[in-house]
This record gives structure tokens, C-alpha cells and sequence, in this order.
């Protein structure tokens, strides 16, 4: 967590239940500009995506579960907030 908010690359492999998601979510919230999280796990993406986006903070997800309309819409959202 500190390596990230010192704006530092950052490479985790954590465990389940281990608070992988704080990592990157608390230093996104208080940083500017784009955070991009890469994860297997496209439920869990979705999940954190829809619990973001309701408390008012600006997210999206990119896999292979999005048609072509969605994955423009994906990008386009992503590269607005850079």
C-alpha cells in the first residue's frame, strides 16, 4: 500500500480474503488520474465495478463477457478519465 501511494508500479499476488481490493482502491480514490487493476476474476470485477459506481465513483471493466458496444463504451470511459 505504501509503494502505491508513493506512486510506485505496483505487482501483488495476495491470497483470498488477503484485502487485494484496499490496495487498489484506496490509493486510486485518493490519487488523480486513471488506476487500472487487471484481474482473472471477471464476477468480481463486475461486483466492484457495481459497488463503485453506486456510491458515486467513477468505474468500468473491460473483459470478455462485453459485447463490442460495451467494450467501446469501456474504453472510451477509461481514457476520458486519464
Amino acid at each position: 500500500m505504501s509503494a502505491t501511494m508513493a506512486g510506485k508500479d505496483v505487482v501483488a499476488i495476495l491470497p483470498t480474503g488477503a484485502g487485494k481490493s484496499l490496495t487498489f482502491q484506496l490509493p486510486a480514490l485518493a490519487g488523480d488520474g486513471l488506476t487500472l487493476v487487471t484481474s482473472p476474476l471477471i464476477a468480481l470485477m463486475k461486483d466492484q465495478v457495481d459497488s463503485l459506481t453506486a456510491s458515486g465513483i467513477s468505474a468500468t471493466f473491460h473483459n470478455s463477457s462485453l459485447d463490442p458496444t460495451e467494450t467501446r463504451d469501456a474504453r472510451s470511459s477509461a481514457t476520458a478519465h486519464q
